[in-house]
């Protein structure tokens, strides 16, 4: 039985020259001319692979796609974008979205469908090999969390994402992709769902992840906020953590409390709590992690401290 791929295009040239080549190679060829008319044939056709334009009307390839990729009985169809647009942000978004491939326009008919042939190819050893588990891997030089964690809310996946970096290791929840809690071991303050997760995003290098999915996922829900905000507020504080990393004692400094009597000042009442850890801990590193505080507020609170006189930073 003939392969079946579905072009969509709003230009009817461009459909007709692809249809020409791909039928010379055996292949079944449907068609539409926008994303919205493209996800009724999908469901009706279920084609083998996907080539489509980015700029249509109605509904454009960008939102096509995304349709498709967070669509359990659809989201591992293979798919070609095909654009006149070489931006490199454009491409990176392409891929971001679940896309295969992304050709550039005006490109070789006879490339086209060496990649047509290629993807295929490889769908089909994949999908008749075992699968032992459904797991997402890789190493943080490569794939940056944040942009991991928008991939994992546009498909709309369900499970837990671990990383290791530099002793230390780290999951963030994530329910219909959404990011719903956090943690990490070495933070002994608890609850702590914020700290843990802008922590885990100032992770670069040295790190490596796994994607688990788990459908069902039995955690608490512990932030109001969506993925988006979570993710731009965190990114924010590491912005401003990165301005003042200069001015920083190192984590493994002593801090001692000048005024032991300043805990019970009334102007003090809010930062009782800090400044208790702090007297127990001593250490940066310890405070760092059994403060329920964020990093960036911690060091902020150091630093004001240190400039007031409050704090003695013991080498």
């Amino acid at each position: 039985m003939a392969q079946k791929i579905l072009i969509v295009d709003d230009s009817s040239v461009m459909r007709k020259m692809l249809r020409s080549e791909l039928q010379k190679h055996q292949y079944e060829v449907i068609e539409a001319d926008n994303g919205s008319s493209a996800l009724k044939k999908v469901k009706e056709e279920k084609p083998n692979l996907i080539i489509s334009d980015i700029n249509m009307p109605i509904m454009d390839g960008w939102d096509f796609c995304w349709s498709l990729r967070k669509d359990p009985q659809l989201n591992e169809i293979p798919f070609i974008f095909l654009s006149a647009n070489n931006e490199v942000s454009d491409r990176v978004k392409g891929i971001q979205l679940g896309a295969d491939d992304y050709v550039i326009k005006p490109f070789s008919p006879q490339e086209l469908v060496a990649r047509v042939q290629g993807l295929l190819s490889r769908y089909q050893k994949e999908s008749s090999s075992p699968k032992e588990d459904k797991s997402l891997t890789g190493k943080l030089t490569k794939m940056d969390l944040s942009n991991l964690l928008q991939f994992l809310n546009m498909n709309g996946m369900t499970g837990i994402l671990k990383i290791e970096y530099r002793g230390q290791e780290g999951e963030i929840f994530i329910r219909t992709g959404d990011i719903i809690n956090a943690r990490v071991n070495t933070i002994v303050a608890s609850p702590a769902p914020h700290k843990a997760l802008y922590r885990i995003l100032s992770w670069k290098e040295d790190g490596c992840f796994v994607f688990q999915e788990e459908e069902n996922l039995e955690v608490e829900e512990a932030f109001q906020e969506n993925s988006l905000k979570l993710m731009m507020d965190g990114l924010k504080q590491l912005d401003e953590l990165d301005k003042i990393k200069d001015q920083l004692p190192p984590e493994d400094a002593e801090l001692e409390l000048v005024q032991k009597g300043l805990m019970d000042d009334p102007d003090f009442r809010k930062l009782r709590p800090f400044l208790e850890v702090v007297e127990r801990e001593r250490v940066l590193k310890k405070i760092l992690n059994a403060s329920p505080l964020t990093d960036f507020q911690i060091y902020q609170i150091v630093l004001l401290m240190i400039a007031e006189g409050h704090f003695r930073v013991l080498k």
